[in-house]
């Protein structure tokens, strides 16, 4: 039995320890505890004491568990806890026996990129419940500051949601037992089982809120910065940085003469989940660290790092961006140490950080401090990662760079030096976004920049740099400078420097380009919409404000209409997007009611406002991934001349697309609607069939010989000549003659099959209408 607390499989562990705890029963007390002994020598196996302090929860005694068999301790947790439940386990040898089940509280084994030991945790967690109902509050007290403790950071911090929901039900029934845990029934309702099943509420608000508590303060800060900062999952590391951050307000003292010291020489770690925890752990620190100093009445009117408690911090928090080796930016795990280091740099941004501070290399290689600046090793950090292929690294550092420039061009004393270094960086940008670059990646990287820097720095630059944005955007006649994500990062930085904005992204809402992966286009058109709603609501204050006329009506119709055609294509992706963003500028309120307002000469309008509300009211929830709840609402807008094309262009690229259900509720929808149309123009709907064909003779002439409307426009025509649509229209009509000519002109020379076809479809069902 003793051998299969050791076996690979959970059932036989489990079965091992009943046995063993039956057997043990009904066993003389002195052979009954011999057995209980060999239970305790598992944890013993194969574990090595450990000379130096490795975590700042290292105690006295500690030993290293990187080679012992979870397994065993497994079983034996399982054993302890039946042995616990008959009263096997006497109180003497509860001093023998704790100290095992707090380490193992906290058990987890790093293998690679992956641990184990989130059962033997889960098994520590039913010996804590087993002790709190076997053992008398008198016989529990020497242990409850231990237990409450641990059992408190496993409930909080623990990674698994089954062992936080696990440790918090051993809290409880001890709260319950014993009564001994300090502040017991407060911890109880706040840490209950829903409230840690979610992890982000128990890292940044269950967590914390316990924090306030002195007794467990610090042991959750010594375990969130030990174990959850460095831990091998990234999710783990970033939702622990950001509960370092608000865990700094409780205790910035104890933050800076141990946790900062503790972490700055990890930095340069070989492990690279601890090089990069660690890096963003101290951002947020320091960033907490700031706020809670300017926050306080005796920093209000000075610096908040004159205080003499940042004699030594300030310069060796300087130095990891200064002497950071350059090895550990090129190598294996780069992506995660540059994430780090452009996080570090955002965080000393909003805290405000000193720009020319003192330089103390002491975990980096000996430099001359003198010819180091600290904000040029900032803006070279952030410009090197621009370079990068990865894509979350070039985003990293782009929203770095805004903060960072604030803050640059913001320091009292370094205006001068500020202005020409901001010059000679933004034309480095410009540069780096010609669209005739061969780095493709690099050209992502700059375009992106671009829209994260503040409009501020521009000055006359901006004209140049607008200039240059305007060439990335633009598709290139050589198809090996075309990139999709390049010019999509130009859009989305055209979009938030806002200058003349409206008419270029308008442009790119026709950006149908494709390649090996589909159409590609279609993150640039989203890129367009995204920008469009942020665009009209960045301007409409400077509209009022300014004697400059920013949205011109012509612009406002343009916007809504190619917003219009955009939720009536195939894209389920594209059409919600431009949807949504089309309802909520219909229906933008206070402030931007001028929008809606034609009647006032210098105010601005949307055309036909009142029938796109009714048709999207803002109180009815609409899923525009459904076809057969788009287009019903959609359609009818036909009637409305100012966007009628532009609706017609989108509705026949899904009518005439290939997806089944999108065909079928796309055109059943538009033939109930043509059925319900007069044929004489002057109807009083003021909406006749004959003004239906006019728009589809506008979109023939817009779109000629683009293959991409032009084929599901005949396949709309075929349908429409077999719906009885065209025998309605007076074959001596003008319209017909002109359909024909355009026709001929449209398939002759083709050379596409598909094409060809549709168009002898058209022919020959004309021929029949004639007929």
């Amino acid at each position: 039995m003793l051998n299969g607390l050791r076996d690979r499989d959970t059932i036989v562990r489990w079965s091992s320890a009943k046995g063993l705890g039956r057997l043990a029963e009904r066993l003389p007390k002195d052979l009954a505890q011999d057995v209980i002994g060999s239970v305790i020598e598992l944890f013993k196996e194969d574990t090595f004491p450990i000379t130096e302090q490795s975590t700042l929860l290292s105690r006295a005694n500690e030993i290293d568990l990187t080679s012992v068999s979870d397994s065993s301790w497994h079983g034996a947790c399982l054993a302890i806890a039946e042995m616990a439940g008959r009263g096997l386990l006497l109180p003497e040898r509860l001093d023998e026996v704790v100290p095992w089940i707090l380490k193992a509280l906290q058990f987890d084994i790093r293998k690679g990129t992956y641990s184990v030991g989130a059962h033997v945790r889960d098994a520590a967690c039913y010996v804590c419940w087993a002790f709190g109902r076997a053992y008398a509050p008198e016989i529990m007290k020497s242990h409850v500051a231990s237990f409450s403790k641990f059992l408190v950071v496993v409930s909080c911090f623990d990674r698994e949601v089954n062992i936080r929901r696990a440790s918090s039900a051993a809290f409880q029934e001890n709260v319950g037992r014993q009564g001994l845990f300090p502040h017991g029934i407060d911890i109880v309702t706040t840490a209950d089982y829903f409230a840690v099943g979610n992890r982000s509420n128990s890292f940044l608000i269950v967590g914390v809120e316990i924090a306030k508590f002195s007794e467990y303060r610090f042991e959750i800060i010594d375990y969130v910065t030990s174990i959850s900062s460095l831990h091998w999952d990234r999710s783990v590391r970033d939702i622990a940085a950001k509960s370092l951050h608000k865990l700094t307000f409780l205790d910035v003292n104890y933050m800076i003469k141990n946790i900062l010291p503790f972490l700055l020489p990890k930095t340069t770690s070989d492990d690279l989940p601890t090089r990069h925890g660690t890096l963003i752990a101290i951002g947020e620190i320091c960033h907490g660290i700031s706020l809670s100093f300017r926050s306080s009445t005796k920093f209000s009117e000075l610096s908040w790092w004159s205080g003499s408690d940042f004699e030594n911090i300030i310069p060796m928090v300087t130095s990891v961006i200064c002497f950071f080796p350059h090895k550990l930016l090129d190598s294996f795990g780069s992506e995660f140490t540059r994430l780090g280091l452009c996080h570090l740099i955002n965080c000393l941004s909003q805290s405000e950080w000193p720009l020319n501070p003192k330089i103390q290399p002491v975990f980096w290689e000996k430099a001359e401090s003198n010819e180091i600046s600290f904000f040029k090793s900032c803006w070279d950090t952030l410009d090197s990662c621009f370079l990068r292929r990865e894509e979350s690294v070039q985003q990293s550092a782009s929203e770095a760079l805004g903060n960072f420039v604030k803050w640059f061009i913001s320091a009292p004393n370094n205006r001068k030096d500020a202005s020409k270094e901001v010059k000679s960086r933004i034309q480095k940008y410009i540069d780096g976004v010609n669209p005739k670059g061969s780095d493709k990646f690099s050209k992502r990287g700059f375009a992106m920049a671009f829209g994260y820097l503040p409009p501020t720095v521009f000055n006359e630059d901006i004209t140049h740099a607008f200039d240059a944005l305007q060439m990335a955007i633009a598709v290139q006649a050589e198809k090996h400078l075309n990139d999709a994500e390049f010019r999509r990062n130009a859009t989305q930085s055209l979009g938030k420097i806002v200058l003349s904005l409206g008419p270029e992204i308008k442009k790119r809402l026709q950006d149908y380009s494709t390649d090996s992966r589909g159409d590609v286009g279609s993150w640039v058109r989203e890129a367009c919409i995204y920008n469009f709603e942020y665009l009209i609501r960045f301007l409409i204050p400077l509209e009022m404000s300014d004697t400059q006329k920013w949205l011109e009506p012509e612009l406002i119709k343009r916007i809504i209409a190619g917003l219009l055609q955009q939720s009536m294509e195939k894209i389920d992706r594209v059409r919600e997007t431009a949807g949504t963003a089309l309802r909520a500028l219909i229906w933008l309120d206070s402030n931007a009611d001028r929008l809606v307002e034609k009647s006032s000469h210098d105010g601005l309008s949307i055309a036909c406002l009142k029938d796109l509300r009714n048709a999207l009211p803002m109180d009815i929830e609409i899923n525009w991934l459904n076809p057969a709840e788009v287009y019903p609402r959609i359609i009818p807008l036909l009637r409305l001349s100012e966007y009628r094309v532009d609706i017609l262009a989108g509705l026949v690229v899904s009518v005439g697309g290939l997806t089944e259900s999108l065909v079928r509720h796309s055109s059943e929808t538009l033939i109930e609607f043509l059925q319900t149309l007069n044929q004489i123009e002057n109807s009083d709907e003021n909406f006749s069939l004959s003004e239906f064909f006019d728009a589809v003779l506008e979109i023939f002439f817009r779109y000629r010989k683009d293959d991409r409307i032009s084929i599901p426009l005949l396949e709309v025509v075929d349908l429409l000549i077999q719906s009885g649509f065209f025998s309605r229209i007076d074959p001596n009509s003008v319209f017909y003659s002109t359909f024909l000519a355009t026709l001929k002109k449209e398939v002759s020379g083709s050379r596409d099959v598909k094409k060809l076809l549709s168009g002898i479809n058209v022919f020959y069902g004309l021929a029949l209408v004639n007929d």
